[in-house]
């Protein structure tokens, strides 16, 4: 569950849009998803989305985020070099994560989203996962 929390967290939270109501999950995992999981992953994204999970967002400095959260809070951004002060998103019991892009209030405006096509990238152990928010 933890797992699947922040990856729903990063396509809500840090997704790339490519265009009005698509998004872009990237989620680190060892080997890639069959089928089967990935569309558990799609009904389960779903069901914690109508959770209506706040975000908050918020400043801190650098050193005391990685105290805090610790290394992992870079999974997909990283400051720049002499960075002081870094944009945290958090949603309590699901992820954190630094990123500097803006983000909704809440889970439930985003609605319910289906999968489109996904990608593997087995060297650096990366799953991509592209959403169409409904």
């Amino acid at each position: 569950v933890h797992v699947l929390r922040g990856a729903v967290a990063n396509v809500l939270g840090q997704r790339k849009v490519t265009e009005p109501g698509i998004g872009k999950m990237s989620v680190h995992i060892d080997e890639a998803p069959s089928p089967q999981q990935i569309a558990r992953l799609e009904t389960a994204a779903n069901r914690e989305v109508s959770e209506d999970a706040e975000f908050l967002e918020f400043e801190m400095e650098r050193a005391e985020a990685e105290g805090h959260f610790g290394q992992q809070v870079y999974d997909l951004y990283a400051p720049r070099e002499g960075e002081v002060l870094v944009s945290v998103v958090r949603i309590p019991d699901w992820d954190v994560s630094v990123c500097p892009k803006t983000h909704v209030e809440s889970t439930g405006p985003i609605g319910e989203s289906r999968r489109q096509p996904t990608s593997f990238d087995g060297a650096i152990r990366q799953l991509e996962l592209m959403f169409r928010l409904l």
